[in-house]
């Protein structure tokens, strides 16, 4: 326990800290979509991570891997609140939070456990069963996670250019069908 305790609080403070540089970083280049590709990063470090615990044969090794899965989620979990104030007009602001709290509280907390318990109980047996479930559980939510982050920079770009008319966006990205973005992408 207190070896994951300080192993969680210095990665994740850390990558808390650096994800703000790297948004930063991202804003100022003019990026397209910007801090939500702080989510894509956060979420491609996690398939690495899923694929490490599930391949992990000691305790050491896991220790790593946590170690890296935090520091990946400060780097993307930190920056909803920016994303959500630059996406949402002044008034909306708190009710935005409060909806996107809400889901994903009942997401987190009530269908992951489930699942998870599920996969132990039911699929992933013996000693290695809750490797295998955060392993292979992880991978398919990764997914949608990776899919989700990367499809929301034009809405996100669109929403921060709606709520300040003066933002830094890319005008031909927006304008462009969806395959030319792909295929040409900055």
């Amino acid at each position: 326990g207190i070896q994951v305790g300080w192993t969680t609080t210095i990665a994740g403070v850390t990558g808390a800290v650096i994800g703000g540089f790297i948004a930063d970083r991202l804003m100022k280049r003019g990026a397209r979509g910007g801090k939500v590709l702080n989510l894509f990063i956060m979420l491609c470090c996690w398939v690495v991570c899923a694929l490490g615990i599930l391949m992990s044969t000691s305790s050491t090794m896991s220790l790593v891997w946590v170690f890296i899965f935090t520091f990946a989620d400060g780097i993307g979990f930190m920056q909803y609140g920016n994303l959500m104030e630059e996406m949402f007009p002044t008034h909306l602001r708190a009710r935005s939070v409060a909806a996107w709290g809400v889901c994903s509280s009942m997401l987190s907390y009530g269908v992951g456990p489930l699942l998870f318990g599920l996969s132990t109980d039911f699929v992933f047996h013996g000693d290695d069963g809750l490797r295998f479930t955060l392993g292979l559980v992880s991978l398919p939510i990764i997914a949608i996670g990776l899919a989700c982050s990367w499809f929301a920079r034009r809405p996100y770009d669109r929403a921060r250019l709606a709520v300040d008319p003066t933002v830094d966006v890319d005008m031909e990205w927006l304008a462009a069908p969806p395959a030319a973005a792909v295929a040409q992408p900055r």
